[in-house]
């Protein structure tokens, strides 16, 4: 029997982890650690995802650090002092982002074996790095992904495979699944207004439904509101279940290059998907090559469309 620590800091990765579990056999318990990072939006919806998997965890440790908030992340260091200075009692380790600094201390630590989650396009940069040599991991590790990536001679993938749901109700409308990239960042607000503008104006004769991401301010797009037939729809679960679960559907689902059109399009029959391909110029020169990789990906994605604005 196999007793396991699962770290994560979103409801999409816990997400991930719950249904690995459920396609899975798995021994011994599991021990949940939870960063919340402040956000409404975001720590509402691990602790709605909570509710319905609590059941899952022997424990649950929780705590608050905001991004680059070095208080916050000492606070952590002092609560969790245990798992650091003490002989680890854990086999395997379930690790939300790849990325995390603090996640890394505890990863880093001598597992038997390291399962690393899901984490959307993240995923994908970390997948190419790892077959480019570019990143690696000390201990055995698996990659645990529902993006249809296989493994290969450098990875170990474990593929989370969905069942389709098909949508026979649909209306000639658009939904627009809206990016954090200027609360991120990544882009300027004057580019995103732009970018989305060229969208607007490609379906001008459609009723378009604009689904912020849960990081994302409406601001800047408001101002179309009487100029175009565009609703704001914030809505309180993934965009996946929503999709899933309205009678009816339109016909288009599109974005930049948002995770949730990977998801859709593995998940839903009848919509077009459509990746919309950003100006790389105008993306933060941090973040360029990466994204230009998830736009890859998705040429090579069956169900996605990759379009110029």
């Amino acid at each position: 029997m196999i007793n396991s620590i699962v770290i994560i800091e979103s409801e999409l990765q816990l997400r991930n982890f719950v249904q690995y579990v459920s396609k899975n056999s798995c021994s011994g318990y599991f021990d949940l650690i939870v960063r919340y990072n402040g956000v409404k939006d975001n720590d509402q919806r691990i602790d709605s995802s909570l509710q319905c998997h609590k059941n899952l965890f022997r424990k649950i440790y929780r705590f608050k650090a905001k991004r680059q908030n070095k208080f916050d992340f000492f606070c952590f260091l002092v609560k969790f002092y245990w798992m650091f200075f003490f002989p680890m009692k854990f086999g395997h380790v379930y690790v939300g982002d790849y990325r995390s600094k603090w996640m890394k201390i505890l990863y880093k630590r001598n597992f038997e074996k390291v399962f690393f989650l899901d984490d959307g396009l993240a995923t994908i940069n970390f997948y190419n790095a790892l077959n480019e040599g570019r990143i690696s991991i000390n201990n055995p590790f698996s990659l645990i992904s529902n993006l249809g990536i296989t493994s290969t001679d450098n990875v170990d993938v474990i593929s989370l495979s969905s069942t389709k749901t098909t949508k026979k109700n649909m209306t000639p409308n658009v939904i627009f699944i809206g990016m954090g990239l200027v609360e991120g960042g990544y882009m300027s607000e004057i580019d995103y207004i732009l970018a989305f503008k060229k969208v607007l104006n490609a379906f001008k004769d459609r009723t378009i439904e604009y689904i912020p991401h849960r990081v994302e301010s409406t601001e800047k797009i408001e101002g179309f509101i009487n100029d175009y037939s565009l609703i704001i729809n914030k809505i309180d679960c993934p965009i996946e279940e929503y999709v899933i679960n309205i009678d009816t559907c339109p016909e288009l689902i599109c974005s930049f290059y948002s995770t949730a059109l990977i998801n859709l399009a593995n998940t839903v029959s009848g919509p077009e998907i459509i990746s919309f391909v950003l100006n790389k110029s105008e993306l933060h020169l941090d973040i360029r090559d990466k994204v230009m990789d998830v736009y890859s990906y998705f040429n090579a994605h069956k169900n996605i469309i990759v379009r110029e604005i």
